[in-house]
């Protein structure tokens, strides 16, 4: 199962730098187009919109699997270090029941909206939105991982 974690992983850091870099082309050339020679792309915003939003899920999933998401590191450590394990264990239990929650909620919003189209560049929202139900599902079974590995 490590070799598929580990493809997966790679995969997708992969892709989100790709991203990241068709983004700063993307914005560098709407910059000179716009000021340097009146013209737009029109559907250029629309675009790093929902880039930007299949890179913030990405990019969850991968701080989460490199265990370096946002953490309450200063309060544990006013913490007593008995105290420390336990409230570890509930704090990835809530964020677990929100991903949970998160997850399946986002399958419905997905579907229900899957045929509409976006504004400017006329794609299935379901395609947008496909990346929260895969987000969610990343994030939590990585989460769940990092926690069953830490329990031992």
């Amino acid at each position: 199962m490590g070799t598929i974690e580990q493809r997966l992983f790679s995969a997708i850091r992969l892709i989100t730098a790709l991203m990241l870099i068709f983004t700063v082309v993307l914005v560098f050339g709407e910059v000179i187009l716009r000021y340097v020679l009146n013209r737009s792309l029109g559907w250029a915003e629309e675009l790093l919109r929902y880039l930007l939003i299949w890179m913030t899920f990405l990019g969850s999933y991968l701080a989460i699997k490199g265990n370096e998401h946002l953490s309450i590191g200063l309060f544990f450590q006013w913490l007593p270090r008995k105290w420390q394990p336990p409230i570890d264990v509930v704090a990835n239990g809530l964020l677990l029941l929100f991903l949970g929650i998160f997850t399946v909620l986002s399958f419905q919003y997905t579907f229900k909206f899957f045929s509409d189209e976006s504004t400017t560049l006329e794609i299935p929202m379901g395609a947008i939105y496909a990346i929260l139900p895969i987000g969610g599902v990343l994030m939590f079974y990585q989460l769940l991982m990092n926690r069953l590995h830490r329990g031992r």
